[in-house]
């Protein structure tokens, strides 16, 4: 079943690195990853980019979790939001060895951080000596928090009248937070969250991106605001960083090489520096990086291609998107999907051969008007040249669930039979979307699978 799903995805790889011409190579150098923002999930007209990129390049915020996302809609707890502020006032930790809340064990990542943040005044906790370091945390608590900081930074905020009632919502906020909400407000560090309106949703959770927003701010505007700023040029890995403050303000302008690739290294034209070849992107079938074909140790050999037959227009115009694949332990994979596009309606015809010569064989015809899609599936015993198990059903468009009408073959094996029915019909759908995307501009769900 895994190298089927591997075969689909290969083929997906393939496919769009023929169409889209991903892949393409260069030998026109390279700069390594340190002069990026290593996040994928942030856009460079966002909101928030700047404040995303600032907080990563001084070590305030990181991607989520060990993947490449800055994760800008999800929440912050109390304890991780504590955590960045121990890293915006550059906190020395070593000392708080000691837990003051129940809920905060000696030992774990966060509890450091809080009883830093307790000791120094910037928090409070939620009563009965618990901090609740895993409850998200509001707008109206971190903006008292900022408040703390300010004071504690020796910032006097003056605050003229009742701002809270210039916001719509501002009698929401909480009697004991009213202060120092009032106080963040005065100093710019937060505001309205909606455009339209004033308005400061003093219970809504703080998101990564509006932390990131506030502890930029923060920085810029008061805590390194005084310091006349002497910046050190960017370096391969190290951004444009002031010599007396220490903040960074660019990213590394990372390694540059004329002929680094994803097979070889090659020594940076800045700094001398060997860096090792990238390696391919991949091992999925093709390289997103320089287009070659690259195997896991599963693959032997694979082939494929993609025909036109007929005119636009014309009732017999077909497409074909077929895949070979050889396997390293001797098995191969066929599969072929017809496109009609007249009647905007599928054949698949899918192929495993195993190694000794026993085969499965599924034909899956997909109509123009979904409601089911009818699949047909033998075993082949090769010696015997013997239909070992035959299946034929349908298979609901809504649930893609496969019934089984009819089985001929022994009872012990119809379990993994149909198992093997359910992936083969799972990769048409794979198979569906790829030429639906690439040829007609649809996917699989306009079509109502």
């Amino acid at each position: 079943m895994k190298k089927r799903i591997l075969s689909i995805l290969l083929t997906l790889a393939i496919l769009l690195s023929c169409i889209s011409a991903f892949g393409i190579t260069s030998n026109a150098g390279y700069t390594t990853s340190e002069g990026q923002l290593p996040f994928t999930d942030i856009s460079f007209d966002a909101w928030y980019y700047e404040s995303a990129e600032f907080c990563y390049i001084n070590g305030i915020i990181n991607g989520q979790g060990n993947t490449y996302t800055f994760a800008p809609n999800v929440t912050l707890t109390r304890a991780t939001f504590v955590v960045m502020l121990g890293r915006v006032l550059d906190a020395d930790l070593s000392y708080y060895t000691y837990s003051s809340f129940t809920d905060c064990p000696v030992g774990e990542w966060y509890t450091a951080s809080v009883e830093w943040a307790a000791g120094n005044g910037y928090v409070n906790g939620t009563g009965n000596n618990k901090f609740s370091p895993n409850a998200s945390i509001t707008r109206e608590q971190a903006a008292v928090m900022f408040s703390r900081i300010l004071e504690k930074q020796g910032y006097v905020i003056s605050v003229s009248g009742d701002i809270l009632s210039s916001y719509k919502d501002g009698k929401n906020v909480s009697d004991w937070a009213k202060n120092g909400v009032m106080q963040t407000l005065a100093s710019g560090l937060i505001g309205s969250t909606n455009s339209n309106y004033s308005e400061f949703s003093p219970h809504m959770t703080m998101t990564r991106a509006q932390a990131a927003k506030m502890f930029t701010s923060l920085i810029r505007e008061y805590l390194s605001a005084k310091c006349k700023h002497d910046y050190k040029d960017a370096t391969c890995t190290k951004g444009m960083t002031c010599r007396k403050c220490g903040i960074v303000e660019s990213l590394p302008t990372g390694h540059y090489c004329n002929y680094l690739s994803c097979d070889n290294g090659d020594n940076c034209i800045n700094c001398g520096l060997y860096i090792d070849a990238l390696g391919h992107t991949t091992t999925m079938g093709v390289c997103g990086r320089c287009g070659q074909e690259v195997f896991s140790s599963d693959y032997k050999k694979v082939s494929y291609y993609m025909v036109q037959h007929g005119t636009a227009g014309e009732n017999y115009q077909k497409y074909y998107l077929i895949n070979y694949m050889d396997y390293s332990d001797g098995d191969s994979d066929y599969c072929e999907l017809i496109y009609y596009p007249s009647s905007a309606s599928f054949d698949i015809y899918y192929l495993y051969e195993f190694a000794d010569g026993d085969y499965v064989y599924i034909t899956i015809g997909i109509p123009g008007v979904l409601s089911s899609y009818n699949v047909q599936a033998v075993y082949i015993d090769a010696y015997y040249e013997d239909i070992l198990y035959y299946a034929e059903g349908t298979v609901s468009t809504y649930t893609q669930d496969f019934t089984c009408s009819y089985y001929d073959g022994s009872s012990s094996n119809k379990s993994s039979f149909m198992a093997m029915v359910d992936q083969a019909v799972e990769n048409a759908i794979f198979h569906t979307d790829i030429m639906l995307n690439n040829l007609c501009g649809e996917s699989s769900a306009a079509f109502g699978f």
